[in-house]
């Protein structure tokens, strides 16, 4: 009834089961959207200049983009079976090269856009997401680098809630409009994961740690540890 996309280059640090209990708190009848973490880069046309979505949710990011309802999301979406019809009509629509109708919202006119022209999983998931009007979002419980987690390995109980060493230690880059103290990390997977006798040496120091009882809260942000958001 509940699922959870990682990629092939991700590890599963302790207590990421939570995120199941998680997803079926938000992701209901009465919100019936997956939820995706915020990307560590806040892409916008700036970045992306072909990209056909762009004109249709935010050309101008200096100025309101009533069409695009949340920062870029990472494609490591949860969602429960209530999910699963937003999951059916995005993949028809691609399906058939359906065309989003020109819409008026807020003053901002919207151009029409064709769904078969965008090209990737990630980036349909988003448009699809702004499309729906959907506002829910994780914190990155994807953390984009396995060397993060050398933050919370060299922590120890002395420190109380500070993170002191590393780049584990600092928030995903801010942004203008959603996040502008930038993003909370969640240490329940690391992303790019890509050399396997490097990620089973870390794999081995995080089960040690944990069952030391000195593995930190999973949260972090603003260089410190949080049990809860």
């Amino acid at each position: 009834k509940t699922g959870i996309q990682l990629d092939v280059d991700q590890f599963i640090a302790p207590n990421a089961d939570v995120l199941f209990k998680l997803t079926e708190s938000y992701v209901d009848k009465a919100y019936p959207f997956p939820l995706m973490p915020a990307h560590f880069l806040d892409w916008s046309i700036k970045d992306q200049k072909d990209a056909p979505w762009w004109p249709r949710y935010c050309p101008n990011p200096s100025q309101p983009c009533p069409m695009q309802t949340m920062r870029w999301a990472h494609a490591h979406p949860t969602w429960t079976y209530w999910a699963l019809p937003f999951f059916g009509r995005w993949v028809r629509r691609h399906f058939r090269d359906e065309r989003l109708p020109n819409v008026t919202l807020q003053g901002f006119d919207a151009p029409g856009l064709r769904v078969g022209n965008i090209p990737e999983d990630e980036d349909l998931l988003n448009v699809a997401l702004w499309e729906e009007r959907a506002s829910k979002q994780w914190c990155k419980f994807d953390v984009p680098a396995t060397v993060e987690f050398e933050s919370l390995l060299t922590w120890q109980p002395s420190h109380g809630n500070r993170c002191k060493e590393g780049i584990g230690c600092t928030n995903i880059g801010g942004d203008d409009r959603w996040y502008k103290s930038g993003v909370p990390k969640v240490y329940w997977t690391a992303h790019h994961a890509v050399d396997a006798a490097q990620t089973a040496q870390i794999l081995e120091r995080i089960q040690a740690k944990e069952k030391e009882g000195k593995w930190p809260p999973a949260i972090v942000y603003d260089e410190k540890f949080w049990k809860s958001g």
